[in-house]
């Protein structure tokens, strides 16, 4: 009989506990005094066009639009226009590599690292003054193109994007 209503017990509190939550939510102290709000201009890609390897159209486009989708996701910072803004991210694409990561038993290539680099500066609005700047900011995927996990570069470079807006919007709002 004890051991019923210890075991009783254990189950209230632990169910207590839980229902009563931890008081854990995404918001966080942001390090930028009084900024609610933040612009992501389209981002530039400087990589040049004759550089058919590593140039990808529309890169700029589909990187500004995951990081704008991150920043609603994460909550902390509010979208706006540049003219109503408390910061400005800008955003420069400087580089889109792939390279060799493994390779089979015939020494061929089996899977890529594919990454993206940029350059990137956040601004207060009000003060023009430069916050931070990081100009080999990058995001990462590895991706097989053999097997049965075998995925398009295009696909990968979806991946990393996806990747890429997340650190990005976490080195803002956390200013690590």
């Amino acid at each position: 009989m004890k051991n019923k209503s210890f075991l009783g017990l254990v189950l209230f509190i632990t169910m207590a506990v839980g229902i009563g939550g931890c008081g854990y939510n995404n918001k966080v102290v942001l390090p930028y005094k009084d900024a609610k709000t933040i612009a992501v201009p389209m981002f530039r890609n400087s990589i040049p066009p004759e550089n058919i390897l590593t140039y990808v159209a529309g890169l700029e486009s589909h990187l500004t639009q995951a990081v704008l989708d991150d920043f609603v996701t994460d909550g902390n910072l509010k979208i706006t226009d540049i003219d109503k803004a408390d910061l400005i991210l800008r955003g420069e694409i400087a580089g889109y590599e792939q390279e060799p990561f493994r390779f089979n038993h015939f020494e061929q290539v089996d899977e890529y690292r594919l990454f993206i680099v940029l350059r990137l500066t956040l601004e207060d609005r009000k003060t023009g003054q430069v916050i931070w700047k990081e100009d080999n900011f990058s995001g990462d995927t590895q991706y097989f193109i053999n097997g049965p996990r075998a995925i398009q570069e295009e696909q990968a470079a979806e991946k990393a994007i996806l990747d890429m807006a997340n650190k990005i919007v976490n080195r803002v709002v956390e200013d690590w």
